[in-house]
């Protein structure tokens, strides 16, 4: 119940239940990279600061805006067509500054 850094890189992992994460109250850094997801899903509610997302294969980051203390965005190598979950955050309700660094949303430009 006291975890606050959960590294799961390379683990195969292709999807997150809503609610499995629920009971890590204390979770504010997550490592799910060089694994199969698609979707960014199951971690509303959490206090994550840090979430590092790199070489999968999510499309969207529709649900940043449940993520009202996130900080810190790595998201390289992943199948991004869109920026429209970054207009929501972090949320207009958000009393924490959010101006942390956002990593790896679009391709560089030669």
């Amino acid at each position: 119940r006291n975890l606050q850094a959960l590294v799961l890189d390379s683990n195969r992992v292709g999807a997150l239940a809503m609610g499995q994460l629920s009971g890590l109250p204390t979770l504010h850094t997550l490592h799910l990279s060089n694994n199969c997801l698609t979707q960014i899903r199951g971690l509303d509610g959490l206090p994550l600061e840090e979430l590092s997302i790199d070489h999968n294969q999510i499309a969207y980051l529709e649900t940043l805006g449940m993520l009202p203390r996130l900080q810190r965005l790595c998201c390289l190598h992943n199948r991004l067509t869109s920026l429209d979950g970054l207009q929501r955050w972090p949320p207009s309700d958000s009393t924490t500054p959010t101006a942390g660094p956002v990593s790896g949303f679009l391709p560089k430009e030669n």
